[in-house]
């Protein structure tokens, strides 16, 4: 979506390229692609409740537009952040990378505790009609900057195509167990590594694309192990179009 750069989080432009600097760390670990299928025949995603009713568009299970139709409840990947689940996942996030970068880790330490990191990033995300405090929207950022990287296709911001790729990861969402009894601080938790993780991808991918050579490469092929390990989603398989997700056609690129 190209909406981060280096300018929301400075500190996440820099940094040796590892796998491990790039996935999500296991905090997201309870999706896999048991959770998140793909119907090849319809070329379309479809979560579990789609394959059961025999429903392969991407509207299944999208809310309702009527304004007639009854108020529905605040999705449960809705959360209500708290500074101090901020303050922990910030520090989780920071602890983790101290192993393979300490001083990165150190300047990305100073950057989450000098600036409103997330509040930067939620101003980015709502002219989308994203929110920082939903972990499927979260998801969204990350899986689509994620592609982004992956597929060295960097996209304009585009309402219809965020809105169908937020519509697929909460219908996704739907059945993991990990958001079933979730408190808010694990959501947020869940939620603000994503969007850190997402932001820190976009500035490596573009910081790849202008140094050119195998940096480039590099990327890809770490935001894509580090996508799969967290999401079950082999992003090499997948385009991303104004229907969200779809599986590639055989041979394309």
């Amino acid at each position: 979506m190209r909406l981060f750069h280096c300018i929301v989080v400075a500190a996440l432009c820099a940094g040796p390229l590892a796998a491990q600097d790039i996935s999500m760390g296991g905090i997201t670990q309870s999706w896999t692609s048991s959770q998140l299928l793909l119907n090849s025949e319809k070329r379309a995603w479809a979560a579990p409740e789609c394959v059961r009713d025999g429903n392969w568009g991407t509207a299944c299970g999208a809310p309702s537009t009527d304004p007639a139709a009854p108020r529905q409840a605040e999705p449960r990947t809705r959360f209500t952040p708290s500074a101090a689940a901020r303050q922990r996942g910030f520090a989780q996030i920071v602890s983790q990378m101290r192993g393979a970068d300490p001083a990165g880790a150190a300047a990305l330490e100073r950057e989450l505790a000098g600036s409103d990191v997330i509040g930067a990033i939620g101003q980015r995300l709502q002219p989308l009609g994203l929110r920082t405090d939903d972990v499927a929207d979260a998801m969204t950022v990350y899986v689509m900057e994620s592609w982004e990287a992956v597929s060295g296709r960097p996209l304009p911001p585009n309402r219809a195509r965020v809105q169908a790729v937020r519509r697929q990861m909460r219908i996704a969402s739907a059945d993991v167990p990990a958001l079933a009894g979730a408190s808010d601080a694990t959501k947020q938790m869940m939620a603000e590594s994503m969007l850190i993780q997402a932001a820190q991808i976009s500035g490596l991918a573009e910081t790849a694309r202008q140094q050119g050579g195998t940096q480039a490469t590099q990327v890809a092929d770490a935001v894509r192990r580090g996508c799969q390990a967290t999401l079950g989603l082999d992003l090499r398989t997948l385009d991303l179009t104004d229907r969200g997700l779809v599986l590639r056609e055989s041979g394309a690129r």
